[in-house]
């Protein structure tokens, strides 16, 4: 597959670190601006944090299906009428990702680790019923709803992760949908970038608790993908 070299895109996350940077009216000025996950209360994303740190545009979505077919379904109307389409033609769709692991999400009523333990309150029934009120929303507001399953090396890493991380206190959910949906864009596009990120010089980290683990694993993909330069990050850049 060509990468698309023209088109510029970043990728916010929820992360703090960039509050008080000011980052806003540069995340706004790429061409497709992807944000994970919504704030299933307020039908916004980033509600607590300033549009001058976080930006306000917002083309392509991409959520966790536990997330974006059950917390956010009674939000998703709010978040799904500010989408906007992004400047550049070929990807001018407004589109909701919905980011699954391996197809058994949809086929098995309790999902097990690979999906997170927590889908297992689905039963197959739910998910078609929940996924199908999704698309009457999208249809409302002219948004491109798609179903898409983790980029094949994401897949991979998630399972050695599973593999060696049989801790019945902890079960890893595999990359986090953050990170995987950096991977999905670094396959597609040349110039891309990331704010809101967590690293591992974020305090934070050192805080986490039981999740500790998770996040080393999507910290260390991160640091390699800078490493190599397929992906930049806002906060080095000096405005």
């Amino acid at each position: 597959m060509a990468k698309d070299e023209k088109t510029t895109v970043c990728l916010v996350g929820k992360s703090p670190n960039i509050v008080g940077k000011g980052l806003g009216s540069l995340i706004d000025s790429h061409d497709i601006v992807v944000r994970m996950n919504t704030n299933s209360r307020s039908g916004e994303f980033h509600g607590r944090y300033s549009a001058r740190d976080y930006g306000t545009i917002t083309n392509h979505i991409h959520t966790h299906p536990y997330i974006g077919m059950r917390h956010s379904l009674g939000a998703s109307s709010k978040v799904l009428k500010n989408l906007t389409c992004s400047t550049h033609n070929e990807s001018s769709r407004k589109r909701l990702f919905v980011v699954l692991q391996d197809e058994s999400w949809w086929t098995y009523p309790h999902n097990g680790r690979l999906s997170g333990i927590e889908c297992g309150e689905f039963s197959v029934r739910d998910k078609e019923k929940n996924f199908q009120k999704l698309e009457k929303i999208c249809e409302e507001f002219d948004v491109d709803l798609e179903a898409r399953y983790f980029e094949p090396e994401a897949k991979i890493i998630t399972d050695l992760m599973v593999k060696f991380n049989p801790s019945k206190k902890f079960l890893s959910h595999g990359l986090l949908t953050g990170t995987e949906t950096i991977l999905y864009y670094t396959n597609r596009f040349e110039n891309v970038s990331i704010a809101g990120f967590l690293n591992d010089n974020d305090p934070v980290i050192n805080k986490m608790g039981g999740v500790l683990e998770q996040l080393e694993y999507d910290c260390f993909i991160l640091n390699q993908l800078l490493k190599l330069r397929l992906i930049k990050r806002l906060e080095d850049i000096e405005i």
